[in-house]
């Protein structure tokens, strides 16, 4: 439904746009996915923590199946450009592509150093004798603002949070819940790159 109201947002948020495919980001991710669908297939059924991944690879195609719901009644399908579960992968994956360009296209992972990438947000925390306070800062534009929604899933429990049109997380990192707890963190990039060998 998400992406069956919002699929123009989609298509101008650029989510149609080419990402990797070929050479090592695109057969990195290609990897990955399929490492994800081979543990959500044999584990799901007996794992709770492989079960609730599957949810998410859903929550993924049923975006891409909305979003092409929505294309099919406009303009007869023209007016949208086709969008692929693996688009709609990539762009949630897209906090992490930045790790994954630096381990690809680093000749010599332990050798290199990259500067300190731009990070996303910051958040504070304050414990008073009556109270615990959190707050949380994204650090984003006005401009961001026309891709932002805020989301309420009511599940077991229901938890709100800021996002990002298309995506299934926050992306800001910050959520409540109805059994009265906060979420929130904050970027850490990885700064040692001889992890990336691993």
């Amino acid at each position: 439904l998400e992406a069956y109201l919002t699929a123009d947002t989609m298509a101008i948020n650029g989510m149609t746009a080419p990402m990797p495919t070929a050479g090592c980001m695109g057969e990195w991710m290609t990897g990955h996915i399929a490492y994800i669908e081979a543990q959500v297939a044999a584990k799901s059924s007996t794992d709770v923590f492989w079960h609730q991944v599957g949810c998410l690879m859903q929550q993924l195609r049923g975006l891409a199946d909305g979003y092409m719901a929505k294309r099919s009644t406009v303009g007869n399908g023209t007016a949208l450009p086709p969008l692929t579960y693996r688009e709609v992968f990539n762009y949630n994956f897209a906090a992490e592509w930045g790790d994954v360009a630096t381990m690809c296209y680093s000749s010599d992972s332990a050798a290199l150093r990259r500067p300190p990438r731009d990070t996303h947000c910051s958040a504070l925390i304050k414990i008073t004798p009556d109270d615990l306070y959190v707050a949380h800062d994204t650090w984003g534009g006005y401009g961001f603002l026309k891709h932002r929604v805020f989301k309420v899933y009511e599940l077991q429990s229901t938890v709100t949070m800021s996002a990002y049109i298309a995506t299934i997380a926050s992306g800001d990192d910050w959520y409540q819940t109805s059994n009265q707890l906060a979420v929130q963190e904050t970027s850490n990039d990885i700064m040692n790159t001889t992890l990336f060998k691993a």
